[in-house]
């Protein structure tokens, strides 16, 4: 069988404050759950993905992006099966049932890249994530009539304090398709 490999991006803005984030905080675009646009990505007609990699930038509105300690987990379900959004710095439970068919790619503190390379702080940061390939955790099948969307839920794994700025996530997954 043949293959190709495909980029998805999708983005969102964090609001601006300095509340420190705790371990299982939702890290999303609005304080209030119902305002939440959660991060997605159109598998367009696919229903067979295989997720190879997954990467994170952040973008801060104004000084340096804090690093230290940004310790975050992507979850990514299929848009039927993505937990509610509970809003931005508020504590997000995801129950087993839906952490057994979700993906999920840690970005760790230590791994975080600026434009340079250098592993500190600055302008922005970047890191990305491979997939293990040799499990079947990262092969997506959806199932007719069911909507080709993932969604991205975003959850800080260590108390993460930010400064009060806004930091644009962009999220990029390369997946493998058949044709």
């Amino acid at each position: 069988m043949r293959s190709k490999i495909l980029r998805y991006t999708s983005s969102f803005i964090r609001p601006s404050d300095a509340t420190a984030y705790t371990v299982g905080d939702e890290i999303s675009s609005h304080a209030t759950a119902g305002s939440v646009v959660l991060p997605t990505f159109d598998m367009g007609g696919y229903t067979n993905v295989r997720i190879l990699r997954a990467a994170m930038g952040v973008v801060p509105s104004a000084a340096n992006v804090v690093i230290t300690a940004m310790d975050i987990s992507m979850h990514l379900f299929k848009t039927t099966d993505a937990p509610a959004a509970v809003g931005d710095n508020v504590a997000l439970a995801i129950t087993s049932a839906k952490r057994l068919v979700a993906p999920k790619f840690s970005f760790v503190n230590g791994a975080w890249t600026q434009p340079t390379g250098a592993l500190t702080a600055g302008a922005s940061a970047f890191q990305e994530v491979l997939s293990d390939i040799g499990t079947m955790g990262n092969v997506i099948v959806f199932n007719p009539p069911e909507t080709n969307t993932l969604t991205a839920v975003l959850q800080a794994d260590a108390t993460w304090t930010p400064l009060a700025q806004t930091n644009t996530f962009t999220l990029h997954l390369d997946i493998e398709v058949p044709f």
